[in-house]
């Protein structure tokens, strides 16, 4: 496929994936690809891997070799009805409504929480539309100041617990403004929707 590197969502992708496949049928599609591109990414998985990480380390391949376009046209074929589920949210809108400027610049703005008065009714509400259950555990793994949470998070822990987690968490370690800053990077939209509430008065 040839494509003018189009800017995708990545966490979108992966969720995609977590859903569409188990970790066989995900080694299946490398393994009988007829697509020089992705060929290669069988050999990056050992039989010990896990769907997340295999999925972290297939897209991580695929963004720096510009072949995010062929993993999603593979994915589609393979499963077409989970992909019909993400299609729409697969890339980046690069038509921005209006607001949308806004909240971009809006973005790097800090924003300081009162560690004796946090607005956890908005925080709360922020994160959970802000996150999928795979997503909030991606983001803690993925931060060194949140990694410590991994370990709280039960395979059957729901999104609703996990957030709950998280707030206990920033509450005693003081990490509402790092907690934001970092919402406001991975998903500016709901940031900004959330914005007025999390602002103290």
């Amino acid at each position: 496929m040839t494509d003018e590197s189009p800017d995708y969502n990545l966490a979108v992708i992966r969720d995609l994936i977590l859903d569409a496949f188990d970790p066989d049928s995900f080694r299946q599609l490398f393994f009988f690809s007829n697509n020089l591109k992705l060929k290669p990414v069988f050999k990056l998985f050992s039989p010990s891997d896990n769907l997340p990480l295999m999925a972290a380390r297939t897209i991580a391949f695929c963004e720096q070799r510009l072949a995010l376009p062929d993993l999603l046209e593979a994915i589609k074929k393979a499963n077409p009805y989970q992909y019909g589920r993400y299609e729409e949210r697969l890339r980046r809108t690069t038509s921005p409504e209006p607001a949308t400027p806004d909240a971009q610049e809006r973005q790097f703005e800090p924003l300081h929480i009162d560690p004796d008065d946090p607005p956890i009714a908005a925080i709360r509400g922020l994160l959970l539309a802000a996150f999928t259950a795979r997503g909030l555990h991606d983001f803690c793994q993925d931060r060194p100041d949140f990694r410590p949470l991994i370990t709280r998070f039960g395979a059957d822990l729901a999104l609703d617990g996990m957030v709950a987690e998280l707030i206990e968490y920033c509450s005693t370690q003081l990490l509402w403004d790092t907690l934001l800053a970092e919402v406001a990077r991975v998903n500016p939209t709901q940031y900004t929707r959330f914005e007025p509430r999390l602002r103290q008065t």
